[in-house]
């Protein structure tokens, strides 16, 4: 697979079910372990279709990464500065797709908040590697609300 058959698009409602399988998916696999039941019932409820619908219609934005249609990557964006979710497929991890993905947010982002300074992440904890890998650096410890656990991270953007 090379980098030019991925093809990167803002998700419309028509897509939020494929949004879902997809994040669903990389979480069960990859983050759920870490988490007590009441961390993943409180995901499963951020993630469910009428909730990033809702999303949607406000300041969040999802962009999606395609390989023939089938979505294999997901970055949505909360306020033009928050990563509120990024997952990959685990099939297509390792091939810069979380990279673009955020490079692209961050151009929508300067394009509604053109001085954007930072952008934030709460990182699961067995992502923190793959945002350090991104330019992001822990801005506080490991906490836990709700049964999510997540590390505070920042990335400072060129100016």
């Amino acid at each position: 697979m090379g980098i030019n058959e991925i093809t990167y698009t803002k998700a419309d409602e028509s897509e939020i079910e494929g949004v879902y399988k997809l994040v669903k998916s990389v979480f069960d696999q990859y983050v759920a372990p870490a988490y007590t039941d009441q961390g993943i019932q409180e995901f499963y409820k951020y993630i469910q279709l009428p909730a990033i619908k809702e999303r949607l219609h406000r300041k969040y934005f999802i962009l999606l990464a395609k390989v023939e249609n089938e979505i294999v990557g997901v970055i949505e964006i909360r306020n033009y500065e928050h990563v509120s979710m990024l997952f990959v497929s685990s099939h297509y991890q390792r091939k810069g797709i979380a990279n673009n993905l955020l490079k692209r947010a961050i151009k929508i982002c300067k394009q509604y908040v053109p001085n954007l300074e930072t952008i934030s992440v709460h990182s699961s904890p067995n992502s923190v590697h793959i945002y350090k890998k991104l330019g992001f650096e822990k801005t506080a410890e490991e906490k836990e609300t709700n049964g999510i656990k997540f590390t505070p991270m920042t990335l400072h953007l060129p100016q």
